[in-house]
């Protein structure tokens, strides 16, 4: 089988390919692209059972319970953002989008905040790691430099890169893209955890005491890093993995449902699943694993099932030489992080509503976009407002500081009327 057509590419394009397929073990892209050529257009047809689960009230001995046990620096933070952010208009990682509403503040810095904001509560500084890719790797890392880690600890926080896999064409060869590389990309998320025992990152945290890892994705801006609800779900039920979930009732989003299949937790993708408009638990990015469950995972799983997406873009043509740039449908594969879950021997359910937790961004208007994060974040400010002043929010549009969110309720009860500032900011300063 012929992976990529070198004699028809001109020689520096040619040396090019060769030098940069050495990175790639050919015995597998040979596997790749046999699964391509044989992967069935067809909906998958496994029968399986949606998921259901009762939403819980989070008590106030449990919140207690859950500061007490972050105060005890037993959690650590992982979060996903090896995307990049061109479909959303920004040059770079995604998570240099600017999306909070009066500060605009990047993804980067609200997950930063909230950081700082935790690890305030627990009286010391929390660990956090990102998973980036080799695509925005560098740019992320300048970025956090940049702004001096966003008042983070350089030691905090550590930045571990994906490996990439190549793009396959419609015939299974692989090809070259508009600046005539090699067309490739991240691999997605699902090897996160062996990432992080390469780096031994996993071997540092369980050193720290480290217990629990939360897990959330960078492009949504609701996700919260140090969940007190999530760490009091799992105390209260100690469980391998804490799934935090939303119904799909009513849902515009496009959403991957919580199922059994085969006796097995998974998760059926929109794209795979015969009907697309069913109601159940959508898997909202967000989960909580135990460190032993995580190191369990690296240490014995090595090989994750390939996801297939169709995507539109540009390859590279040569026409007597010269490089054009020509429409291309290609196959892109990769591993999901959702494909652990199988492996959990005792799993919780976590319901949620959407508009406190889930507001992806992965366009720039409509659903799933921007201009909704806003506000969803806006909504979500106003509503902690009014817990926190019992009063109703201003209806001119303002911005909390993450410290809000973070508070004890002995802290609550002592806050007093504070005004925002010229910019319609507000914050605490302990």
């Amino acid at each position: 089988m012929t992976l990529i057509r070198l004699n028809d590419l001109p020689e520096s394009y040619r040396d090019r390919v060769q030098k940069r397929l050495k990175a790639y073990d050919i015995e597998a892209l040979l596997s790749l692209q046999k699964l391509v050529r044989e992967r069935s257009k067809k909906c998958d047809e496994t029968p399986y059972t949606l998921l259901k689960a009762k939403k819980k009230g989070f008590p106030l001995e449990q919140k207690k319970s859950a500061e007490a046990f972050l105060r005890e620096k037993k959690v650590a933070a992982l979060i996903l953002a090896g995307g990049q952010g061109s479909r959303l208009g920004v040059k770079g990682p995604k998570g240099a989008l600017p999306v909070s509403l009066i500060k605009k503040k990047t993804l980067f810095e609200l997950m930063a905040d909230r950081i700082k904001a935790a690890s305030r509560l627990a009286g010391g500084p929390l660990p956090a790691a990102l998973i980036t890719s080799a695509l925005n790797h560098e740019e992320t890392l300048s970025f956090f430099q940049k702004h001096k880690f966003f008042g983070l600890h350089p030691n905090q926080i550590d930045f571990v890169p994906q490996k990439m896999w190549p793009f396959f064409d419609e015939n299974g060869e692989l090809f070259l893209n508009e600046s005539g590389n090699l067309a490739e990309g991240p691999n997605g998320n699902g090897y996160s955890f062996h990432l992080l025992k390469n780096h031994q990152i996993l071997k540092k945290w369980k050193e720290m005491g480290v217990e629990l890892i939360n897990t959330i994705p960078i492009d949504n801006p609701l996700a919260d890093p140090f969940d007190l609800r999530m760490i009091g779900q799992n105390l209260e039920t100690p469980s391998d993995l804490v799934i935090k979930t939303i119904s799909s009732k009513g849902f515009e989003e496009e959403v991957g449902l919580l199922a059994f299949s085969n006796n097995e937790l998974t998760v059926k993708e929109y794209s795979e699943r015969a009907v697309k408009k069913e109601e159940g638990l959508a898997y909202s990015g967000m989960f909580m694993t135990t460190l032993d469950f995580a190191d369990f995972i690296a240490s014995k799983l090595h090989f994750l099932p390939f996801h297939f997406a169709k995507k539109e873009g540009k390859r590279a043509n040569f026409d007597q030489g010269v490089l054009k740039e020509i429409p291309i449908t290609f196959i892109k594969l990769e591993a999901f992080i959702f494909d652990l879950f199988k492996q959990a021997k005792k799993v919780s359910l976590l319901l949620t509503d959407p508009e406190e937790a889930f507001s992806p961004i992965k366009q720039q208007k409509g659903k799933s976009s921007y201009e909704k994060a806003q506000a969803d974040l806006w909504e979500r400010d106003r509503k902690m407002y009014k817990k926190i002043f019992k009063k109703e929010a201003p209806l001119e549009k303002f911005e909390l500081d993450s410290v809000f969110y973070y508070l004890t309720e002995e802290e609550i009860q002592k806050i007093e009327e504070i005004t925002f500032d010229d910019n319609n900011y507000l914050t605490l300063i302990f």
